[in-house]
């Protein structure tokens, strides 16, 4: 993880910006180090060139994929204004409502050129399947919307044309070049990044492509459900539950969905605290970074809380936000 200094202030940050190290962290909240952590890693993801089509899709695990990327995250001065984290963003909160499945908007279809020559690259990549590229547009279009509709926890699909991709032209029985990629997240189109670029039938090769990229969500995800032994305490929020406030914080991990469930089981299985004993508490959040949705947080605490403590609303100079905030507790 790349860190940067601040010494003149958000707005100087670029031009007076040195290297911390670890021991300069010290001084750092949890909640701060938290938001660090968010705005250093990178769990975007998608199907790869050489990835097989109908694969089974996902499921929720720890990250291991945090350091795909460095990005440069500012430390401010301790005295600088800039460093008061606690700032509230207005985003609309896709949690507060329960979508139906059939409920799909057009984000983009294809044929704008600021997004048709890009594939999605976000968070929560469940799988992908091969369909035909010598149907109409609505044809494909459908194709796709069923084909996520029968994976579970997808709620967004993104329909291109891969160019330049020997799999897809010679050794897939489907003999097309559309892809059809289902996530398990509402995404933005600032996350269409994926233009492909490689050199996959050799060397000398021309590089592959994409086109007609197309991308379609549900309004909002569904509400999750409640893990079996736990009760739902608030939520969804736009704010984290801070290790301030509320008692007995025992760390967080990064996981690779939105799965409440995930979480349950991480607490359970984490180690009893000398002090308060085992997780009685935990928080499922997804940090937004930029605006683009980038991971998903567990916090876990050895004492239980409500939404009175949920106040760490993100890092206002890192430009991470908090969304889809719930706590759960042990029964």
């Amino acid at each position: 993880m790349k860190l940067t200094l601040a010494f003149l202030g958000l707005a100087m940050a670029a031009a007076a910006a040195s290297s911390v190290k670890a021991d300069d962290l010290s001084g750092l909240s949890d909640d701060e180090l938290v938001m660090l952590a968010v705005a250093s890693t990178n769990q975007t993801d998608g199907p790869s060139p050489w990835d097989w089509p109908n694969m089974e899709a996902a499921e929720a695990e720890i990250a291991t994929n945090t350091s795909d990327s460095t990005v440069n995250v500012i430390v401010p001065d301790a005295d600088d204004e800039a460093s008061k984290r606690s700032v509230k963003t207005e985003l609309y909160n896709l949690g507060n409502v329960i979508s139906k499945r059939d409920e799909f908007r057009t984000l983009t279809d294809g044929t704008d050129p600021a997004y048709s020559n890009a594939a999605l690259q976000a968070p929560s990549y469940l799988t992908y399947t091969v369909i035909s590229n010598t149907t109409s547009y609505d044809t494909a279009k459908a194709s796709c919307l069923a084909y996520c509709d029968s994976v579970k926890g997808c709620v967004s699909a993104n329909m291109y044309n891969e160019i330049g991709n020997p799999l897809l032209d010679h050794v897939f029985s489907e003999k097309s070049n559309r892809k059809c990629a289902v996530y398990g997240d509402i995404p933005t189109l600032s996350q269409m990044t994926n233009k492909g670029g490689q050199q996959l039938y050799g060397k000398n090769s021309p590089a592959n492509y994409i086109t007609n990229s197309a991308l379609f969500s549900l309004y909002a995800a569904d509400t999750p459900a409640t893990p079996s032994g736990y009760t739902n305490v608030f939520g969804p929020l736009k704010g984290a539950t801070s290790a301030g406030p509320a008692k007995g914080y025992m760390g967080y991990d990064f996981i690779t969905q939105y799965s409440p469930q995930q979480c349950a089981d991480l607490c359970d299985a984490r180690g009893a605290d000398p002090v308060g004993g085992r997780c009685k508490f935990f928080n499922i959040w997804r940090g937004v970074v930029g605006g683009k949705p980038t991971t998903y947080t567990c916090s876990y605490f050895y004492a239980t809380t409500d939404a009175s403590t949920a106040t760490n609303y993100g890092d206002a100079v890192n430009k991470v936000t908090v969304t889809y905030s719930r706590g759960y507790s042990l029964n």
